[in-house]
């Protein structure tokens, strides 16, 4: 399994977090999943500015993950380092861009981890991996120290097990952000005449969330 281009050593007792590796972490060369970047790649002299809340929270980086070469795929298959496992299915893809995120949460090696979304990098590992992936607002992660896809579109969201997870990772990213505590809305049902057992799925997760579906 080619979950990590990185490991870290990490000591402590705070979340574990797993860092995409085209987000810069001091000391460690950003590979961006390119053989070509990987041989001439020195060091980041310091963290991405987005790290900032997570090293004052005293959370451990235990690494830098892979992802689909240069942050451009969606299926997150990887020639270079390796191409991240599905926890679900080994036969399937993890999705991408943002593969190993998604991949090391779901296998329990972190308890966090960052990936970038430009255009899906996510949130389709995220719904490949059977995990939960937040794409935040555009501008409202710093960007500096990223390695960039599309900089007027790219952003920077966390990956976890669960929405809990999700939501750790979103107080890191940006500390003093808070949950809401609204009450649940009504949810749409649409269907397009998927598959019968995945239709079945949607309806029984929808009936023991308990909202109101319309």
């Amino acid at each position: 399994m080619a979950t990590f281009i990185t490991r870290l050593d990490a000591q402590g007792t705070g979340p574990r977090l797993a860092v995409k590796d085209l987000i810069d972490v001091a000391g460690v060369p950003t590979t961006a999943g390119c053989r070509a970047l990987a041989d001439e790649a020195e060091p980041a002299e310091v963290d991405a500015p987005c790290l900032a809340g997570a090293r004052a929270a005293g959370a451990r980086i235990v690494g830098k993950v892979n992802l689909h070469e240069l942050a451009l795929g969606a299926t997150g298959v990887n020639p270079w380092f390796g191409t991240p496992r599905n926890p679900i299915d080994a036969g399937l893809v993890p999705g991408g861009s943002s593969s190993g995120s998604a991949v090391v949460v779901a296998e329990d090696e972190a308890d966090v981890a960052y990936g970038s979304d430009t255009g899906g990098s996510v949130r389709i590992p995220s719904a490949c991996c059977g995990t939960v992936g937040l794409k935040t607002t555009y501008g409202r992660v710093s960007l500096d120290g990223v390695w960039k896809l599309a900089a007027s579109l790219d952003t920077v969201g966390p990956m976890a097990r669960d929405v809990a997870g999700a939501t750790l990772g979103m107080e890191l990213l940006e500390p003093g952000s808070t949950s809401s505590s609204g009450t649940p809305r009504s949810v749409g049902r649409l269907r397009l005449g998927g598959d019968p057992a995945i239709e079945a799925a949607v309806d029984q997760a929808l009936a023991a969330s308990e909202l109101d579906v319309v």
